[in-house]
């Protein structure tokens, strides 16, 4: 049986502080989807470059992860992507992650903190 989850949100998409996917993607060389979590986190994929770039509410790098480190693994390792295609973010957990050519989905552990308030 087959399922299809809406697992991206279109471009025009705002987070909560008016920063667009669109705008974020610019830090991408090949962004195939975005995601938020529930604390304003922005998820972005790059196709290209086969990883996770995390972006505050604001668009503000984070993090990244993902990717690929040696050519014996090409993006096959635990941890490692290839080809990342979608993405969806778990409000009670994990980051989902599928891969084109990687023929499998990756579940990775969120890290990250709310943004602290501002004064």
């Amino acid at each position: 049986m087959r399922a299809s989850l809406p697992l991206t949100a279109p471009t025009s998409r705002r987070a909560p502080s008016g920063v667009t996917a669109s705008e974020v993607a610019k830090n991408g060389t090949a962004p195939s989807a975005v995601a938020w979590d529930e604390k304003g986190f922005l998820y972005g994929l790059d196709l290209l470059r086969h990883d996770v770039k995390v972006f505050t509410a604001k668009g503000e790098f984070v993090y990244h992860f993902g990717g690929w480190s040696t050519p014996e693994t090409r993006g096959r390792a635990p941890g490692e992507m290839l080809y990342p295609m979608d993405l969806c973010v778990d409000p009670e957990g994990p980051i989902y992650v599928a891969e084109r050519f990687g023929g499998r989905v990756q579940a990775f552990t969120r890290k990250l903190k709310p943004e602290p308030a501002k004064k």
